[in-house]
């Protein structure tokens, strides 16, 4: 197996899963992964070594769901949840599994009010679970810079959920 194969074996998940959490359409996510390979492929030869071969790919991929982003900036982007956790069990109280989705739809909602890149962060940072400084690399931008746009979200986040648990039931 060529090099480039084993990459595409290795990563085509992931790329997928990047992209169609980035990008709102699931037949974008599916034609991004074929786009996003044939410019590695293409650019395989151009590739440093200065970071990891990962790295560079995610950068690929997240710049160009950027750039399709920009391409369509009318076209609104969401940024799903692990559905798998989000999921009612038979045993869970209606009333739990409603609060869930309650709670599901407020992050969306913030998430949705993301800009592109920090939206990107999110995802790579909570979803793929990717590190600061892969993150940093990843994006073009500056650790710090990173950090503290994701501990800003959080933060946001965490602020409506304290506003949900203080709102008297109906």
């Amino acid at each position: 197996m060529s090099a480039l194969a084993e990459l595409y074996s290795l990563h085509a998940d992931r790329v997928w899963r990047i992209a169609r959490n980035l990008l709102p359409e699931l037949a974008d996510a599916e034609d991004l992964v074929q786009e996003v390979f044939l410019k590695v492929f293409e650019r395989a030869k151009q590739f440093r070594r200065q970071a990891k071969v990962s790295t560079w790919l995610y950068r690929v991929t997240v710049n160009t769901c950027l750039h399709r982003l920009e391409s369509e900036s009318n076209r609104r982007v969401r940024l799903e949840d692990r559905a798998d956790r989000l999921q009612p069990t038979a045993s869970e109280d209606p009333s739990a599994i409603s609060e869930r989705e309650e709670l599901r739809s407020e992050v969306r909602r913030i998430l949705d009010d993301l800009d592109p890149t920090t939206r990107a962060m999110m995802l790579l940072r909570d979803v793929e679970e990717l590190e600061y400084r892969q993150i940093a690399e990843v994006l073009g931008l500056p650790v710090s810079t990173v950090l503290s746009r994701v501990a800003r979200t959080r933060r946001r986040l965490e602020q409506s959920a304290q506003v949900r648990r203080l709102k008297p039931p109906a």
